[in-house]
């Protein structure tokens, strides 16, 4: 029961009704209110005192009995005070306890698909270039169906022996580490690493149908690439972070900030647009005779570097 504005009243179903009214100021005492029956509950009011007796406080007799009599439809429902906009405003905002999780948990968010825009775009781009669009379908299933089981029994297994931030850890490194050494080494280096005078061999030899898995042989790094670019948005975008996010969250947490996550993953594709933008800018810029391409391809390895660095951190903020 709640002593409001001079007035008593219950709450029935979420409901508030009416019990009767003060008509002066005094010390709250409790008593039942027999034979009052709402939503097949006893009725209870306050009724208002004071120390000294005279001063007592009444009670409107005509509005108790009705409800005694005739139950909560006599009741004169009191709707609940509306809340200013300002008020309503700020209840969207989350509270200094709620900030802790959820500000830490954007930008974690917010980095894992900056990176994954980076590198989606990237792997189409190295993969049509040296081979043509018809071998996608070849790499998702020769290159991706494979790399996702292999990761699956590997993090089953580990999640047996490791705990859950170790495990972390060990998930996301590798493919921090792979595209950084992509970028400084590998891609520098592909007249060394990849097999074409094999390749060239074996196509001469073999029917015409093996041209795709020639293909994926031949540019074996790209493909490795591809792969791993797609697992990121499988295992760090769905398996990492959300398992994360469920972990440290509540319920009614998600229900409120779930959906601002989905903002924010549109305003990492605006970000991570720009800054692709910025890397053809300094790639028309470089003089004649150096590999452009390469040029770009460690600026943006570099920001998945370091967008990697920075999901680490944020990790490790939150669970120290």
């Amino acid at each position: 029961d709640i002593l409001k504005g001079g007035l008593f009243f219950t709450y029935v179903n979420n409901k508030p009704r009416m019990i009767g009214f003060v008509a002066s100021s005094g010390v709250l005492a409790r008593t039942a209110l027999p034979s009052a029956s709402i939503a097949s509950k006893r009725c209870s009011a306050f009724i208002a005192t004071s120390p000294v007796p005279s001063t007592r406080c009444r009670i409107v007799q005509s509005k108790i009995a009705m409800m005694a009599e005739n139950g909560p439809s006599e009741a004169s429902a009191i709707p609940q005070e509306s809340k200013s906009l300002l008020q309503k405003i700020k209840d969207q905002f989350p509270t200094r306890e709620e900030a802790k999780k959820i500000v830490p948990l954007a930008l974690m968010f917010f980095v894992i698909l900056f990176n994954y825009t980076i590198l989606r775009d990237t792997k189409d781009v190295l993969v049509v270039t040296a081979a043509g669009a018809e071998i996608i379908p070849f790499l998702k299933t020769y290159c991706n169906l494979p790399g996702a089981i292999l990761f699956t029994l590997m993090y089953s297994s580990l999640s047996n022996k490791m705990s859950r931030e170790k495990l972390f850890y060990v998930c996301l490194a590798p493919f921090v580490v792979f595209f950084l050494v992509f970028g400084f080494w590998m891609y520098p280096n592909i007249k060394t690493l990849h097999p074409v005078e094999q390749v060239a061999w074996l196509a001469a030899k073999l029917p015409p149908g093996f041209a795709a898995p020639l293909a994926i042989f031949k540019n074996w790094t790209f493909a490795l690439f591809y792969t791993l670019a797609e697992l990121w948005g499988s295992v760090v975008v769905s398996l990492l972070f959300w398992g994360f996010a469920n972990d440290v969250t509540t319920v009614k947490e998600a229900e409120r900030y779930y959906p601002l996550f989905g903002l924010g993953a549109n305003v990492a594709l605006i970000f991570s647009g720009q800054y692709v933008r910025f890397v053809s800018q300094v790639r028309k810029g470089l003089p004649p005779g150096v590999d452009g391409w390469g040029v770009s391809l460690r600026y943006l390895m570099s920001a998945i570097g370091v967008g990697g660095v920075i999901i680490m951190g944020v990790y490790y903020y939150m669970n120290n």
